[in-house]
């Protein structure tokens, strides 16, 4: 096993090792392969879609609203959704705003475009190809209260008696 530079979280029998040019989620068996960082030039999951969404909400422009917060897009790769409420391009990047649930601890924060990019689970025994992380697709925006995810609303409510 190859010792990350920076730091790992395990989650079940996955490894999330971050690495100073991106993030990787390997199987706690497998070899890291090389990290070829994406940019947003190539960067598969940069929509024309994407990007006139969250032209309405860029970063801190919904501070504050919790629960009317209007959710713009969502990614998913396994059980790990990120929930995203704002975003903008900064360099040759665009950063997001949002809530990330299934990683380890549900918590707003900010990430990387690039980075969603990079994050691959390699094949098992169960499964030829990779996953990557994926945005959903026809997802309608909407206040984060009128999402039906239990553990989002959980956040929430949390967030809410702050």
């Amino acid at each position: 096993m190859t010792t990350p530079t920076h730091s790992t979280t395990y989650i079940h029998s996955l490894s999330i090792n971050i690495q100073p040019r991106g993030v990787l989620l390997t199987s706690a068996a497998s070899p890291l392969s090389s990290i070829i960082m994406a940019t947003l030039s190539n960067n598969r999951l940069l929509t024309p879609e994407l990007e006139k969404a969250l032209s309405k909400f860029p970063l801190y422009s919904q501070d504050g609203l919790r629960e009317t917060a209007i959710c713009s897009a969502l990614f998913h790769i396994g059980n790990i959704r990120w929930y995203i409420i704002e975003g903008q391009r900064e360099n040759d990047d665009f950063v997001m705003f949002g809530i990330v649930i299934g990683l380890g601890e549900n918590e707003y924060g900010y990430v990387s475009l690039n980075e969603m990019a990079e994050i691959t689970i390699p094949p098992s025994r169960l499964r030829v190809e990779p996953l990557t992380i994926e945005q959903i697709q026809g997802f309608a925006p909407r206040p984060l209260a009128d999402i039906e995810d239990d553990e989002l609303q959980e956040v929430l409510r949390f967030n809410a008696a702050d």
